[in-house]
């Protein structure tokens, strides 16, 4: 469960101490800043300050990190992870059929080029998935990495990146204000433009100018201050989970495999695949049962001409057995090639040209 639980972002070693209490110094930072760290100064009488200086003013004990078990992290897992329904995953797989383009397009390399390397983290997948034109609510944005790597087996990469961390709230505020004080100077200069250039208007007085030019030498201030206080922090190392888009699909059909037989052995609510069989239908993608039960092996029956082959026929009691074939029937060989991208499997028998000559 643990296990299952670091897909959805519990931090590793979480049961031993790893991780609780990840915010308390950046929270305590807030509240000091909400309230504005005021400290109450009291005035000391004569007595009191020969005290002191006598045996020392009493040190406030600096505040030390909790040592209680912190439940914060395994409750945000758990929401991740109950989000995770029967029905949701079935929206997403059809969703991803409807949107296959889109999907593709995701898979692109650091010269944004189509790749179907491991180029893209599993975490980061949702947010370049709206951006593409995909609509998810919050949970399921930050449910979806976890999703495939729990429910569909994900095969990743473990890297590290660099990446910008994420803005604080002082970041955000300063950037909503500077986006807000350049529409106000855009809509302000319009005005003033269709002022003057207004048939028969009187032009702006010496004032009027003046004004305005103290106003904006102001907004440039303010706008200097704002894109200051919003730029991005310098880049930090994070550990990735990079995936390709080969293994992304390998893992849908795993999720939809493991749906359909959590329904039909009853341990899943889910029996109505009807809308994304509607959507597998009209892609003509129909789902097709993985593993299937293979028919029972005829007792006697003719399976070749040749004796020997024959022979070591009958004497085989199941159907996934392969046996060594007779000298006489190896007439084949096989050859591995390594490193090859696998866009280019289909041109692997251009090779035997060039390996037999």
């Amino acid at each position: 469960m643990m296990k299952t639980l670091e897909c959805f972002g519990l931090p590793e070693d979480y049961i031993n101490g790893n991780g609780h209490h990840a915010n308390w110094g950046k929270d305590k930072d807030a509240d000091k800043k909400k309230k504005g760290n005021k400290k109450k100064t009291v005035k000391q009488t004569a007595a009191q300050k020969k005290i002191a200086a006598k045996y020392g003013s009493k040190q406030v004990e600096e505040e030390k990190r909790p040592t209680y078990f912190d439940f914060v992290p395994m409750q945000k897992a758990l929401k991740r992870f109950f989000a995770c329904t029967p029905d949701a995953r079935s929206n997403i797989r059809s969703q991803f059929i409807e949107k296959a383009t889109q999907i593709r397009s995701v898979f692109r390399d650091k010269y944004n080029e189509l790749s179907y390397k491991k180029v893209v983290d599993a975490y980061e997948f949702s947010g370049q998935l709206v951006e593409a034109g995909f609509v998810f609510d919050q949970l399921t944005l930050d449910s979806l990495g976890g999703m495939l790597l729990a429910f569909g087996d994900l095969e990743v990469e473990r890297s590290w990146g660099d990446r910008n961390p994420p803005e604080t709230e002082d970041q955000k505020r300063a950037r909503l204000l500077l986006q807000i004080k350049l529409d106000e100077r855009k809509k302000d200069a319009e005005e003033w433009k269709k002022r003057t250039a207004m048939a028969g208007a009187k032009p702006p007085s010496k004032e009027e100018e003046e004004k305005r030019a103290q106003d904006e030498i102001e907004d440039d201030k303010k706008i200097a201050e704002y894109t200051e206080k919003s730029k991005p922090k310098p880049q930090i190392k994070v550990k990735l989970a990079e995936t390709s888009i080969h293994d992304l699909l390998i893992a849908m059909n795993r999720m939809a495999q493991y749906d359909r037989l959590m329904s039909e052995l009853g341990m899943l609510s889910l029996k109505d695949w009807q809308a994304e069989d509607k959507v597998l239908a009209k892609a003509k993608k129909p789902f097709e049962v993985e593993f299937v039960d293979l028919p029972p092996i005829v007792a006697e029956g003719k399976y070749s001409s040749d004796p020997e082959i024959q022979a070591i026929c009958e004497q085989l009691d199941d159907q996934t057995t392969i046996p060594d074939p007779p000298a006489s029937a190896k007439n084949a060989f096989a050859m591995t090639l390594f490193c090859m991208e696998s866009a280019f499997d289909c041109r692997s028998k251009d090779f035997l040209k060039y390996a037999f000559e």
